[in-house]
């Protein structure tokens, strides 16, 4: 045993002698700790929030819904206007907004075009660029982007799926696939037909979440 505790004090001596492996085994990890801790603590906080640009160009409700709720959202820091050569506001369009991102005055922009939602669309479009300098802030940009279209506009997710149908089955058969899909959604899930078939925008989307109105429950029930 005698000679096992002399062995451990020996290496314990050298260990704290080897200041390279001191630092790599202590100092290295804790300031690691604090960097990473200080990142996540301060997300979602006012000047740590992430730089987004945004032009909305379409006026379709569903565009207005996303803009005010990325207006309020906690994890950006929205950006609508920037100063010309002249010190002065204005307004972005697709030229400027991408001209800020590149100058690195912001982490990425969002741009919702005209066309963003149409009747004949398959989803919601939308423009999305970035500096390919901030790989990392990109992804954590569009992951939450992508959490905020989800939570804010399912409305749109309604209408694709029907348009998909009509789109491959045609308008009659189509027609009668979403009626039959929406018939069966009412019946099992206790929904009232007209929120399940074409549910109004507005209500939907104000009322996601809240189990006393019937916008809410057709996502609460599913």
């Amino acid at each position: 045993m005698k000679t096992i505790f002399r062995l451990i004090a020996k290496d314990y001596r050298l260990f704290w002698s080897d200041r390279v492996a001191v630092v790599l085994t202590f100092f290295i990890p804790i300031a690691l700790i604090l960097i990473w801790g200080n990142v996540f603590t301060n997300a979602g906080r006012g000047a740590n929030r992430l730089r987004l640009a945004v032009l909305n160009e379409s006026k379709s409700q569903i565009a207005l819904k996303l803009e005010r709720a990325l207006d309020s959202s906690a994890a950006f820091r929205i950006i609508k206007i920037f100063k010309d050569a002249n010190g002065r506001d204005k307004k972005f369009d697709t030229a400027t907004i991408q001209e800020y991102v590149r100058k690195g005055s912001s982490s990425a922009a969002l741009v919702i075009p005209h066309d963003a939602l149409t009747d004949t669309s398959l989803g919601i479009k939308l423009q999305f660029f970035y500096d390919p300098k901030n790989e990392i802030e990109m992804q954590m940009i569009d992951g939450m982007l992508q959490k905020t279209v989800m939570e804010n506009i399912p409305a749109v997710f309604l209408q694709s799926m029907r348009q998909r149908a009509l789109q491959y089955l045609g308008n009659d058969s189509g027609s009668s696939f979403n009626n039959d899909i929406a018939q069966t959604v009412s019946k099992y899930f206790k929904i009232p037909l007209p929120y399940v078939f074409n549910p109004p925008i507005d209500s939907v989307m104000e009322n996601v979440g809240d189990s006393s109105s019937e916008g809410g429950n057709i996502f609460n029930s599913i």
